[in-house]
């Protein structure tokens, strides 16, 4: 029987203390040339000497390879470019929590891996460091790690155990958890088996966010394709229980008022995932939905996940907008005004780039102006926004 639905409260709590709905994404962009703006050496090696990664960096691959070289021999400037990263990004989140008062954080795996060895290890200290600056500050923060792990059976549960343990509780013997994420990414192609593994965590008070409508081009192909049973697919004793009818699409067809995509059908097999595994229906979903805000979106979200939430990529670089996401929140009742994380990753991590209409100064007080300036913005528009639709601005109450 669950025991806790915490991973949405603590959300809610993350997003009060910070007074939006604005997540920041960490996604370390890294280039090849060093001259790069804003990529490259000539931007990162401002940061190199933080917290001394260069030299903790130095020692690990030392530890690893008996030698002070990365794979290609190239010394100094890969491990200059990894402590960059490591210390602009450190840095970042202090500017983050301690200048803008953000608490909601969205690292992409992708990214890190793609440093190398190193990459995930800077992540947990990153991740580390957002937890003891929020701890100092006396509020919630909330870390969503945006994998996309979807697979089945013992191989999605060592993702989730890897990811979403607490911080320092044991993964096996001799190896404790070193990330303790809110939640996580995933996709269910290949349905309640994906979903299944999560339960333990899911009573636990960790969460999954399940991609449902993405803002890529493409991604309409099938997300928007309308939905028929196909009563001559041919299925063995262990499928039948989970096979589509009719009588679910004119269940989902009642609730929209017209007939669904599979994209309203992964709404409600989320939401009927958790009521068949115990889940009461009257608290807060731990299943989030990936919900794009590149177009506007309708009340279809909010009608089939009444206490569903939605993060909302797209912001920033995607163009996606507040106005386009509104209709994903909740619009009365306790949680008026939430249930939606509106995430931007370049656009706040790269803040002084003119790219985003910032001044190139990468230096440090460069960095913090452009920062703060972008997010009060992003306050700004939200409060003006919400106003307009009549929508409580809970989260700055």
């Amino acid at each position: 029987m669950p025991t806790s639905l915490a991973v949405a409260l603590q959300l809610i709590e993350a997003q009060k203390a910070s007074e939006t709905l604005l997540c920041a994404g960490l996604d370390p962009y890294a280039s090849h040339d060093d001259t790069a703006l804003p990529f490259g050496l000539d931007m990162y090696g401002h940061f190199k000497d933080v917290e001394d990664y260069r030299e903790r960096l130095h020692s690990g691959y030392e530890g690893l390879y008996g030698a002070r070289l990365l794979n290609d021999g190239e010394d100094v400037p890969n491990v200059d470019l990894l402590a960059g990263v490591a210390g602009y990004f450190s840095t970042l989140v202090e500017i983050l929590i301690n200048d803008c008062g953000v608490y909601v954080f969205k690292p992409q795996a992708a990214f890190w891996e793609g440093l190398g060895e190193m990459g995930m290890i800077i992540l947990a200290k990153i991740c580390e460091k957002i937890r003891k600056l929020a701890l100092a500050a006396g509020k919630e923060c909330f870390l969503l790690l945006d994998a996309k792990r979807g697979d089945l059976f013992d191989t999605m549960l060592r993702y989730l155990q890897a990811y979403l343990t607490p911080v320092g509780e044991k993964l096996t013997t001799g190896i404790s958890a070193r990330y303790g994420f809110h939640s996580m990414t995933t996709h269910t192609w290949m349905g309640d088996d994906t979903l299944a593994p999560a339960i333990p965590f899911l009573q636990n008070g960790s969460g999954l966010t399940v991609v449902t409508r993405s803002s890529n081009p493409s991604g309409t192909t099938l997300q928007d394709a309308l939905l028929s049973a196909d009563v001559n697919v041919a299925l063995n004793a262990k499928q039948e229980k989970y096979a589509l009818i009719g009588d679910d699409i004119d269940v989902v067809a009642g609730i929209i008022g017209r007939q669904p995509s599979v994209q309203h059908m992964m709404m409600y097999r989320t939401s009927q995932f958790l009521r068949e595994n115990g889940f009461p229906s009257d608290q807060l979903s731990p299943l989030f939905s990936v919900i794009g805000s590149t177009l506007k979106n309708d009340l279809t979200f909010r009608q089939i996940l009444e206490l569903g939430t939605a993060l909302v990529p797209g912001f920033g670089k995607q163009g996606g907008t507040v106005l386009n996401a509104l209709p994903l929140l909740m619009q009365t009742g306790e949680w008026a005004g939430f249930g939606a994380i509106f995430a931007s990753s370049s656009a706040i991590g790269y803040a002084p780039w003119s790219h985003y209409q910032g001044d190139d100064d990468f230096s440090l007080e460069g960095l913090r102006r452009n920062v703060m300036l972008r997010v009060s913005e992003h306050r700004k528009q939200e409060e003006k926004d919400f106003a307009a639709e009549g929508i409580p601005y809970s989260c700055a109450a």
